[in-house]
């Protein structure tokens, strides 16, 4: 019965009930002990993770609720990849009625995306679509969050090879950085880039910085 248990415990029993006299016994104690407390400790690490998610969702529903969550799902980082479903249904439009002088979410919630990290990739094309959008304050969160997403970014390449034409300076430089983030991945974007390097100006540099980096 003792070996058809899935108790964490079970192992360490069984090296209990060895004879005392025999070799090694302490050694394989220690180890069975030591085994069972890392798997405990890998569960305590998720059920931290759970209840700090927990209350900040719930915060949900609210303009200035979700940006209190947003910004300590920010501080949490990867571990927020829970949200990202949320985030996702935020860029979507799924955004609680604003009065009026109450921010948008879609900044926040890309700030949040970015922070995740790899974890965020499905969002990716959503939120390589608001390169596209007449405000360009959500061009620039977009820009900046696929910056920090670095090649898991790859999917915003096309848009990013558009965006490095941008009326907006800072939103056009974060794009470039973008896609030398994004690495040989964007190598779709090279003539683009290869084109804003021939015309000289201030971006004349970043975009060569950014094919020596999509080139190697």
């Amino acid at each position: 019965r003792l070996a058809e248990s899935h108790s964490y415990l079970a192992p360490l029993v069984g090296a209990a009930m060895e004879p005392r006299d025999m070799p090694g016994l302490d050694a394989r104690l220690d180890a069975e002990a030591g085994l069972a407390l890392a798997g405990l400790e890998r569960g305590f690490r998720l059920l931290d993770t759970i209840a700090q998610l927990a209350p900040l969702l719930g915060l949900f529903g609210t303009v200035l609720g979700m940006i209190e969550a947003f910004q300590s799902l920010q501080a949490i980082g990867p571990a927020a990849a829970p949200a990202v479903p949320d985030l996702m249904r935020v860029l979507e439009g799924d955004e609680p009625a604003r009065k009026d002088g109450e921010p948008s979410l879609v900044g926040p919630a890309m700030a949040v995306l970015g922070a995740i990290g790899p974890a965020a990739e499905p969002a990716v094309p959503g939120i390589a679509g608001f390169l596209e959008n007449d405000n360009a304050d959500q061009r620039r969160a977009a820009s900046l969050c696929l910056l920090k997403l670095g090649p898991t970014a790859r999917a915003a390449v096309p848009n990013l090879a558009e965006t490095i034409r941008d009326p907006v300076i800072d939103i056009q430089l974060a794009a470039i950085q973008a896609l030398a983030a994004i690495g040989p991945d964007a190598r779709s974007a090279l003539p683009a880039l290869e084109a804003l390097r021939k015309e000289g100006g201030r971006m004349k540099a970043m975009a060569a910085s950014a094919i020596d980096k999509i080139e190697q």
